[in-house]
């Protein structure tokens, strides 16, 4: 099932975010929705469920590509 499509988040809001939608990391990184899958499965971007739900913590996103996400 295809994620939402989110908009790139401002650098204030992305700093403060606690998790991170797919749809979100899609938009941050400009890369497409396979990619970022790709990354969650495999470890690249660390995952946590929370209420049946995936998300990726903002602060392991911002480890590996800094506040403007790219």
């Amino acid at each position: 099932m295809p994620w939402r499509t989110e908009e790139k988040l401002p650098r204030d809001d992305l700093r403060q975010a606690v998790v991170l939608t797919g749809g979100q990391i899609v938009a941050q990184t400009g890369t497409c929705e396979n990619t970022v899958r790709k990354w969650m499965r495999d470890g690249t971007l660390p995952t946590v469920k929370i209420g049946g739900r995936v998300f990726v913590p903002a602060q392991a996103f911002l480890r590996l590509f800094g506040d403007d996400g790219q």
